[in-house]
């Protein structure tokens, strides 16, 4: 559940259910701030490929794509990138 906050934010009620994906999503969070593994890297840089592809302007495309991967790089997150950048659809 989603209650108001200050300057009409939204924050999350820490009530919420057990069940909850936002309890979910915290946890998996918390997952990624300790150094998650592999396979959550794997799937993140998947998903963000998937996102970026739905960018239509190239030049656009790019300029996020080799943003992202000096983030990823700051974050310690292992991928490849000449396959992130092959599923971005984004040419070197």
């Amino acid at each position: 559940m989603f209650v108001p906050g200050v300057n009409g934010s939204i924050i999350a009620n820490s009530n919420a259910p057990s069940g909850s994906r936002l309890k979910g999503a915290y946890k998996n969070s918390k997952k990624f701030a300790k150094g998650g593994k592999a396979s959550d890297d794997k799937q993140m840089v998947n998903g963000v490929a998937s996102i970026l592809r739905r960018v239509k302007d190239k030049k656009n495309r790019k300029q996020l794509a080799n943003q992202l991967s000096k983030q990823f790089n700051r974050e310690k997150v292992k991928y490849d990138l000449a396959s992130f950048l092959a599923k971005s659809k984004v040419k070197k």
